[in-house]
This record gives structure tokens, sequence and C-alpha cells, in this order.
């Protein structure tokens, strides 16, 4: 009687249409960009991917885990449920396709037992809990509250979008990391042309951007996620989106 091949193995689609099969050997694997990765998903033409692990797949335990580490976030689809991670995690089973960036990877286990079609459908299982974050999505000009793999849209008035979108760019230009916006920067985004606007005005929105983020997440320290930079301004801390 052959052997049966019951290592769990990813099938791989690129962006052109190529496709190949990945078996999972180890326990942990990086997936990201560049070829230091050790799933490199190279085939980014939009830089979507972050560079370097965009994302992990764990072992743990006997269960797949993924979790997103990145800015642009992963999406997982289990069964017919389709799940967006931002820097959290989600537990997989055989059939699971993962959707990073242009590039999709369909999980397969051969260990998985097979459930009769006679049997009620169970439910897919939830995202692993994690604390609620703060994102702002530079496409949508909004600033969004995620918890548990669900995003709610918080409105804010359009100073307030202004200024939250010039800091969110300034950090994606910067690869993602938080980088200081002077005060006559944040004075220039806001109100461009106009004149007679100073940093008492800026000093004012950034309270109500800190009080909006007390409001949806009392946890939150909203010094920390929108930073004070004595004399020059300020630094957002905070997940940020094309």
């Amino acid at each position: 009687m052959p052997m049966i091949n019951l290592i769990p193995y990813l099938i791989i689609h690129s962006p052109s249409g190529q496709q190949n099969t990945f078996e999972l050997r180890d326990i942990s694997y990086s997936i990201g960009r560049l070829p230091e990765n050790q799933i490199a998903l190279t085939e980014d033409p939009d830089h979507q991917i972050t560079r370097i692990k965009h994302c992990t797949l764990t072992r743990n335990k006997g269960q797949w885990i993924i979790s997103d580490h990145s800015t642009n976030g992963t999406q997982v689809q289990v069964d017919q449920t389709l799940y967006d991670l931002h820097q959290s995690e989600i537990a997989r089973q055989s059939g699971t396709v993962i959707q990073i960036g242009p590039w999709r990877l369909t999980f397969h286990d051969p260990n998985t037992t097979r459930k009769s079609q006679r049997q009620p459908q169970s439910s897919p299982p939830l995202p692993v809990p994690s604390e609620g974050k703060f994102i702002y999505k530079i496409a949508h000009a909004t600033l969004y509250y995620q918890s548990t793999g669900q995003r709610q849209p918080i409105d804010c008035r359009p100073q307030v979008n202004q200024m939250l979108t010039y800091m969110a760019q300034r950090n994606l230009d910067n690869q993602g990391e938080p980088i200081v916006c002077h005060y006559q920067d944040l004075i220039e985004a806001i109100w461009q042309n106009e004149e007679n606007h100073n940093s008492l005005e800026i000093n004012g929105l950034a309270r109500e951007i800190r009080k909006i983020l007390q409001q949806y997440s009392p946890e939150t320290d909203p010094n920390h996620s929108l930073k004070t930079i004595r004399r020059l301004g300020y630094l957002l801390n905070i997940s940020c989106e094309w």
C-alpha cells in the first residue's frame, strides 16, 4: 500500500497566475515581500505587502495560527466567512484561504478529519481575542476602531480627518514608522493657504483626537497614541493604511 503524505501544505497563487505547492514541515513561517522570509511573496506591484513578516504562520498544539503584523492587514476566509485581520490572529482549518495583497494562499491539512455531509455545519473559528486597535485608512479618510476582527468607523469633523490623514501619510512614507509632524506642516496640511492659523489650533485638534480615542477605548492611553513632541508638534502612534 502506498504511503499517504500527511504533511500540511499551502497552494500559493501569484498575481501573474503561477501556482506552487509549499509543504509546512516546520512549526513557524514568516511571510513577506523580501526573500528573507521563509515564504516570500516578491511580486507586489502596488507595494501592499510588508517587506519582512507581513504575517506569520505558526503551529501550536496541533493547530495552525495565522498572525498579522502588517500595515495593510491580511484577509482570511474560513468556510464562507471573511475575516479582516489587522495585527491580530486567527486559527485556521483545512481549506482556509489567505489573501495577502494580490497573492492567494490556500491551506490544506491532510490530518484533518472531514466532516460528514449529514452533520450540521459547525461555526467557523472565531479570531483569537486581542486588544482593540485604532486604524486610520487614508483612502477612506476614516478613523476606525477594530476589535476581534471587526472595524467600526468613527465620525470625525473635517479638520480632525485632515490632520490624521497628513500624519498617517507621513508615517507610511516613513516605512510605516511613526514620525514627528511639525506644527507648521500640520497647519499647511489642514488650512493650506489660509492665514492666521497657529499652533494653538493644532493643540485643540490634538485634544479632540485624544478625547475620541478615550471615548472609544477607555483602556487606551491617548497621550501615547498621539504623542506631544514639545515645541515641535505631534507624533501619531496608531496603525495606518493607504
